[in-house]
C-alpha cells in the first residue's frame, strides 16, 4: 500500500493547540470550522538524472533544477521545478498539457458529483463544479493584468502569474510564462469508497452549516481514507486514460470531498482538502494531484471553492516530485519547531490559514477565492538578503514582508 506523508496528528495537535486537530476555533455561528490541511506524496526513489533526461526528450515533465546557498543557514540546496529556468539568460514559455478529471465519488447511499448542477449550493447559471472549476483563473487568464505586490506581473493563469512574481528580479519584462496548456476535461470517474474507508459530515454541526439547508444535496461532506484514495488513482484511475504520460498533469477534482489520515476516517483525523503526488521514476513517473472544490461552508472562509487547488498547483510547479529540500521553517499549518517544523518547498503551507487571499471574478461572474502563496526567497534567505519576488516581499500578496526565521537546532522559536 503505498502511504501518503502527511505531518503527524501530534504535530498538529502541538501546533493548533486543540484537543481535536481538525477543530479551529468557533466560528461566528457558534459552530467550530474544521481545519483544512495539504500534504504531499514524494516520488519514490526519485532519480534526478532520470528526470532530466526525460524532460530534454519530451517523455518526461518539463522541468529545470536549481542550486542554492541558502543564506539563511549556509548549506546548498538542490530543487526541481516545472517550466524553464528563471535563472537562465533567455527566458521563454513552457506549456504542460493538463487533465482534469472529474471524480463522483460514493460513500453508501451518498453521491458526490462534481459534473451535475447544485442549484442550493450555487447560483445559475454558474451551478455546476466542473463548469465553474474549469473556466477559473487556475486556467483562464481573467481580462485585467495581476498585480502582486504593487507590480504589474502581466497576465495569464494565476500560478503563471505567481511564478514571475516569485522571481521577479530575474524575470520581470521578459516573456517568461509557466502555463497548464491545454487544459482538457476528461469523462469522469467513479470512485465507489470501501465501507471502512468512508465518513458523512453532518454540514450542520461544523462552519455556518452550509449554503443552505440540503447542499449538495444532502447537507453533509464526504471523507474518504487518503491512503486507499491513493492507491486507486495510481492503480485504476490513471492508468484508464491513455492521455495521461508523464509530461502532462493530471488533476483529480472532486466536489465537497475531503481525506482522512485514518481508517476509518472521522472528523479528528481530518481534512486533507488536496494533495500533489508522484509515483515512482521518473522517467516513468507520473505526477498528479487530487483536490476539493468545496462549497460546504464547514471550513468557515479559510477553504472554498478554488482556494485548496490554487494551493497545489502552486506546489505542483514548485516541488513537482516532492523533493525540494529547504531549511526547517515553521507557519502556517506547519507544526511548531519544538516539534520539528517543516523542510520542503511548499509554497502553499507556510500561509494556510494565515494569507491574503486573491478574490477574483470570472468572466462568468462567478467569484473565485485564491489562495496566496509564498516565494522561493522566503525559505532560503536570511533576513539582511533582499527577496526575489515582486516588490520586494515574500509572499505574493504582501503577508510576508521577511523571510522565515529559521527553526534552532535542538530549540524552539516562537510561532
Amino acid at each position: 500500500m503505498r502511504n501518503v506523508m502527511v505531518i503527524s496528528l501530534c504535530a498538529l495537535l502541538a501546533f493548533f493547540g486543540l484537543a481535536a486537530c481538525a477543530q479551529d476555533q468557533a466560528a461566528s455561528t457558534g459552530r467550530q470550522t474544521l481545519k483544512g490541511l495539504s500534504t504531499v506524496r514524494p516520488a519514490p526513489n526519485f532519480d534526478l538524472g532520470a528526470a532530466k533526461e526525460a524532460a530534454s526528450k519530451g517523455t518526461g515533465l518539463a522541468i529545470f533544477t536549481y542550486s542554492i546557498n541558502a543564506t539563511k543557514d549556509n548549506n546548498i540546496y538542490s530543487g526541481t521545478m516545472v517550466g524553464g529556468s528563471p535563472f537562465a539568460k533567455r527566458k521563454g514559455t513552457t506549456n504542460v498539457p493538463t487533465y482534469i478529471i472529474p471524480v463522483i465519488v460514493v460513500i453508501g447511499a451518498t453521491t458526490f458529483d462534481p459534473t451535475v448542477a447544485d442549484t442550493t449550493c450555487m447560483v445559475p447559471p454558474n451551478d455546476v463544479p466542473l463548469t465553474v472549476f474549469d473556466n477559473s483563473p487556475l486556467f483562464i487568464s481573467p481580462a485585467a493584468s495581476w498585480v502582486m505586490n504593487g507590480v504589474n506581473v502581466g497576465k495569464g493563469q494565476y500560478i503563471d502569474a505567481f511564478q514571475r512574481a516569485n522571481f521577479w528580479a530575474d524575470v520581470g519584462g521578459s516573456s517568461y510564462n509557466v502555463n497548464l496548456s491545454p487544459v482538457t476535461v476528461l469523462s469522469p470517474a467513479v470512485y465507489n469508497v470501501p465501507a471502512q474507508d468512508g465518513n458523512i459530515i453532518s454540514d450542520s454541526t461544523f462552519g455556518n452549516g452550509g449554503c443552505g439547508p440540503n447542499i449538495n444535496p444532502q447537507g453533509v461532506e464526504g471523507e474518504i481514507y487518503i491512503n486507499d484514495f491513493d492507491t486507486w488513482i495510481t492503480g485504476t484511475l490513471l492508468p484508464q486514460y491513455k492521455q495521461i504520460t508523464p509530461s502532462t498533469f493530471p488533476v483529480i477534482l472532486l466536489y465537497n470531498v475531503v481525506m482522512g489520515l485514518t481508517q476509518p476516517p472521522n472528523v479528528v483525523e481530518c481534512c486533507v482538502i488536496g494533495y500533489h503526488g508522484a509515483t515512482a521514476g521518473p522517467p516513468s513517473g507520473q505526477t498528479y494531484s487530487p483536490m476539493d472544490f468545496d462549497t460546504s461552508g464547514i471550513f468557515g472562509t479559510g477553504v472554498r471553492d478554488t482556494s485548496a487547488s490554487a494551493h497545489e498547483i502552486g506546489e505542483w510547479v514548485n516541488d513537482p516530485y516532492g523533493t525540494n529540500p529547504t531549511p526547517v521553517w515553521s507557519s502556517g499549518q506547519s507544526a511548531a519547531c519544538s516539534s520539528g517544523g517543516q523542510n520542503n518547498l511548499e509554497v502553499g503551507d507556510p500561509l494556510s490559514g494565515l494569507s491574503n487571499d486573491w478574490t477574483v471574478t470570472g468572466a462568468n461572474g462567478f467569484t473565485y477565492h485564491l489562495q496566496e502563496l509564498t516565494f522561493f526567497s522566503w525559505f532560503y534567505n536570511a533576513d539582511h538578503v533582499a527577496s526575489l519576488g515582486s516588490g520586494g516581499d515574500f509572499s505574493n500578496n504582501g503577508t510576508f514582508k521577511g523571510p522565515s526565521e529559521p527553526c534552532p537546532p535542538g530549540g524552539t522559536y516562537p510561532n
